[in-house]
């Protein structure tokens, strides 16, 4: 079907939450740089932002908006160019599933978008005007980048690259019947058509919770300071703590694998290579699986966490004076902490025993940054259920079992843990949009675990 029209809509969106997308490059201070335009300008490739896109139509809806391997795209998207040309860069690890510890050589660095920054891409469709599927498969896809649905680039089931994004132009262009050659055709707005309410297969958590002693999750630029928590500036001059989506999940993850373990499924914890630590039954299909080989890639988990960001707000002042006095103090100078908002931030100095003399051991003192009194908003998970598997009540199945050891205090977040840090309180859990209940998920995982134990 020839197209006689073309429709532009030109989106802009605000990012919710860091987002990575790895160059070609090495960067400066990072791994893994943003990828760049050939003038050194932060860009987002429109064929990243297409993925993304598709990714949220049902399969014949993609196919027919984005093209196959033996038809073009009718859908054409732009780069995305980045209002504000600032990254931050982050470090990761990796845990030894046998020692707890960091896994030796897993350390890596990557450079992202941090959050606030605002992304803008053009969308153009050409479509028959009498073809009224595809503009309802526009409308659909629109709706779906309205309501929060579109992520981008690196660690989506982490938390990154959220955004909440809407349409700030719209144009459309008869192809066919103008005066002549020389004549540009006339641009109207564009009236999206009706469309159903936009379904999810997704179900979503919202833990309601406290801490009861502060949460170490560290800052891989800590500075002047050993142990620092991750902050996040706002717009008007405050910062905010933040627990990774990445953090929430290896603490989730961590406590699955101990269930699976514990009803002697899986291989052998002894396993001394990482990637057969982690390969278990259900986990897999919750948390994910890395790439082993060229025959076996990496594959994405049901299970998405958002990051958690607190409620309670600093004053960015406040916290850059407790650097400067760490700066300014000397070797054996106490650095004073300061109290806000009812948040208690603390500066703390540790040191280990000499397991020989009893006494202190040489070079073994560090300092932390401690902040109590924190109120947290609820943490949040997405569970994409076609991603389940083979035994879909099974793995939600576990997942309630990992959330109720959660409820009940077992499973602490962050790091130190084993110096009583990370304890939390857990008021409420609540569920929707699951396909199968609470009492039928662990009846599935009951039915599984007794047939394979």
């Amino acid at each position: 079907m020839r197209p006689t029209r073309r429709i532009t809509l030109e989106f802009e969106l605000d990012l919710l939450s860091p987002m990575g997308i790895g160059g070609t490059g090495r960067g400066a201070d990072a791994e893994v740089a943003f990828v760049r335009d050939g003038s050194g300008r932060l860009v987002v490739p429109g064929t990243s932002i297409a993925g993304a896109l598709r990714a949220l139509l049902p399969a014949e809806d993609a196919d027919r908006l984005f093209g196959t391997m033996e038809q073009a795209s009718p859908l054409a998207v732009s780069d995305g160019m980045v209002a504000r040309q600032e990254t931050v860069v982050f470090r990761r690890t990796a845990i030894d599933r046998v020692t707890g510890a960091a896994l030796e050589s897993a350390l890596f660095s990557f450079e992202a978008l941090p959050p606030g920054s605002t992304i803008r891409f053009t969308a153009t469709l050409d479509a028959a005007s009498d073809d009224s599927e595809q503009e309802e498969r526009l409308a659909r896809l629109v709706a779906l980048i309205e309501a929060g649905h579109l992520v981008l680039g690196r660690g989506k089931t982490t938390g990154w690259g959220r955004t909440a994004g809407r349409v700030v132009e719209s144009r459309v262009v008869d192809l066919v019947g103008h005066a002549g050659p020389g004549e540009l055709p006339a641009a109207t707005d564009w009236t999206p058509p009706a469309v159903t309410t936009v379904g999810s297969e997704r179900a979503k958590f919202r833990i309601i919770w406290h801490q009861l002693q502060p949460i170490m999750v560290r800052n891989g630029d800590s500075g002047v300071f050993d142990q620092m928590p991750i902050v996040w500036p706002t717009v008007d001059g405050k910062i905010r703590f933040v627990i990774p989506g990445s953090s929430l999940k290896g603490a989730l993850r961590s406590r699955a694998e101990f269930i699976v373990r514990t009803v002697g499924l899986g291989p052998d914890r002894s396993a001394s290579d990482r990637k057969d630590q982690i390969e278990l039954p259900l986990v897999t299909h919750l948390f994910g699986t890395p790439a082993r080989d060229e025959d076996h890639p990496p594959g994405a988990g049901a299970v998405r966490v958002h990051d958690c960001v607190s409620e309670s707000e600093l004053s960015a002042e406040e916290w850059e004076g407790l650097i400067h006095r760490a700066l300014a103090a000397g070797e054996d100078d106490a650095v004073s902490g300061f109290t806000e908002n009812g948040v208690q931030v603390d500066v703390v100095t540790h040191n280990a025993i000499d397991r020989w003399t009893g006494g202190v051991g040489d070079g073994l003192l560090f300092n932390s940054v401690e902040a109590h009194g924190v109120v947290w908003n609820p943490i949040e998970l997405e569970i994409d259920q076609k991603r389940l598997g083979p035994e879909p009540g099974a793995a939600m199945g576990l997942l309630w079992l990992v959330l109720r050891d959660l409820e009940a205090g077992w499973v602490p977040l962050g790091g130190l843990v084993n110096r009583g840090f990370g304890q939390i309180a857990v008021s409420d859990i609540k569920g929707e949009g699951l396909a199968t209940s609470e009492d039928g998920a662990l009846a599935a995982w009951r039915a599984y675990a007794g047939e394979r134990a």
